[in-house]
């Protein structure tokens, strides 16, 4: 009987989410002994090439696609017209427009931005300047966040938000945008970086402005690197979302083959993560995030 073969299409090959949620893929595919194609664009900023890797990938004949589409209408009708020939796909990460795919494995969003948010306004006092450190303007999973936490600081309008800053906007940019945002609003006094390269760009520029005690960060993040861990520690960060992405490509692999045996499958599966704070970052259910 012929090996089941699972393609698998990522948002970039940039070491750190989609890295990981690589391993964790193979991983399971190697548990489950089913053939793995993987392919992603070099960055998550081209979009075009998702397109082109599809359309290999389609070549291919896979039994599932599984597809984390950084512009879900830009791929539905190539996605929608595979969905016709009868391909199986589960998409993760972000949802497509509705009917193409059979199961989405993913985070809930809002449920990530409401946490980091509630820590952002206990630290911030009425009247005081903060700041969103935003990613860019193309991935709809951390835009979501991001809008979750600009409804929540509509709740308080005492607060001032500066929010006009991309650290991910251009490949590589993120320690200078860093920079620039602490240095065109020096009265910050928090800051939300709602992705990883952003949030450890934050924390670097604090350190490096002499700025630790004086600025707060809340962020998003890949399990717990040792620069964050130190973070909490030196006072500069008070909340993490701890992605779990392994356990991401692991769960949309397994439902994958789940699906291609015919086998049920719940249309939504959600990847494990854990809310680090100061209270329990030194916890030893925390401390597991630091070897993934």
């Amino acid at each position: 009987m012929a090996r089941l073969k699972i393609a698998v299409l990522l948002k970039d090959k940039t070491p750190g989410f989609w890295v990981l949620a690589e391993k964790g893929a193979q991983e399971a595919a190697q548990a489950l002994d089913v053939e793995l194609i993987v392919k992603a664009p070099p960055t998550v900023l081209d979009v075009s090439a998702q397109s082109r890797l599809l359309a290999a990938l389609a070549e291919a004949k896979p039994d599932v696609l599984v597809i984390a589409p950084i512009n879900p209408e830009a791929l539905a009708g190539a996605l929608g017209e595979l969905a016709k020939s009868g391909l199986k796909i589960v998409t993760i990460d972000t949802q497509l427009p509705e009917g193409i795919a059979q199961v989405f494995v993913g985070a809930d969003q809002a449920v990530l931005g409401d946490a980091a948010a509630k820590i952002f306004l206990s630290l911030a006092q009425d009247g005081e300047e903060t700041a969103l450190l935003r990613n860019n303007s193309l991935d709809r999973t951390v835009l979501a966040r991001e809008e979750k936490l600009r409804e929540a600081v509509k709740a308080r309008p005492g607060l001032i938000l500066h929010n006009d800053i991309f650290a991910s906007s251009e490949k590589d940019s993120e320690d200078e945008r860093a920079v620039l945002l602490l240095a065109k609003y020096p009265k910050t006094s928090v800051v939300f970086a709602s992705a990883t390269r952003g949030t450890m760009a934050t924390i670097r520029a604090i350190r490096a402005k002499g700025l630790v005690g004086k600025v707060r960060v809340v962020g998003f993040g890949t399990y717990l690197p040792a620069e964050a861990a130190k973070a909490f520690e030196d006072g500069i960060l008070y909340g993490w979302v701890a992605q779990e992405p392994k356990d991401l490509g692991a769960k949309a692999v397994r439902s994958a083959v789940a699906l291609a045996q015919g086998q049920s499958v719940a249309p939504v599966v959600r990847p494990d993560y854990q809310l680090v704070t100061r209270d329990n970052f030194r916890s030893s259910e925390v401390q597991t995030l630091l070897n993934p």
